[in-house]
């Protein structure tokens, strides 16, 4: 195939279609050339103002529990949270897991057989949060046939049938709040 060399001018033969170049001198002024081009590209670009970003809004959702956090009453509950879970792995901490019954576990949870964002009123029941591992109420959320099992072994059937029959008594006021961390901080010692 003959080709004129893009450089010099010069005709010349080569058995490649996207071969531009005579010479190695050529090739070398070829690929300068397309450097010397990148550069000043970039430097273009560099040179454009940027664009102004407009501010991201917060998320409502986080807006809302930001705001809510700074609640007396929500304070308190996240405090009586960190009081009755630390008081169920205390009191649990020789029993094995509720749900599968293993007795090593990295990291030990207080786990619920009925949820507390499903159940809320069940969130400070004794019988219906136990010792579990991460596995069983992470990995496995919640284990709940496991868990079933556990409560029957360790409880009884009352306890369960209790427990799935359990009618709500409503919202806990500050100062029933105060009174359960005093409660569970005292238990937990």
């Amino acid at each position: 195939m003959k080709r004129k060399c893009k450089i010099c001018g010069t005709r010349f033969e080569t058995p490649y279609f996207n071969r531009n170049w005579c010479s190695d001198a050529c090739f070398k002024e070829i690929k300068q050339a397309q450097y010397n081009k990148a550069i000043k590209k970039a430097k273009e670009k560099s040179v454009e103002p940027k664009r102004t970003v407009k501010p991201v809004k917060p998320l409502k959702q986080y807006v809302k529990i930001k705001q809510r956090s700074t609640t007396e009453r929500a304070n308190l509950l996240h405090q009586l949270v960190i009081a009755f879970n630390a008081y169920i792995r205390r009191r649990d901490e020789l029993l094995p897991c509720i749900s599968c019954g293993t007795m090593q576990a990295n990291e030990w949870h207080a786990g619920h057989y009925k949820t507390a964002k499903a159940h809320p009123e069940l969130r400070f029941n004794e019988f219906n949060v136990n010792k579990q591992c991460h596995h069983c109420n992470i990995v496995l959320s919640g284990n709940i046939e496991g868990y079933r099992k556990g409560l029957i072994e360790r409880y009884g059937e009352a306890v369960l049938k209790e427990l799935d029959s359990f009618t709500p008594l409503g919202k806990l006021t500050t100062f029933e709040l105060k009174e359960l961390i005093k409660h569970y901080k005292s238990k937990g010692k």
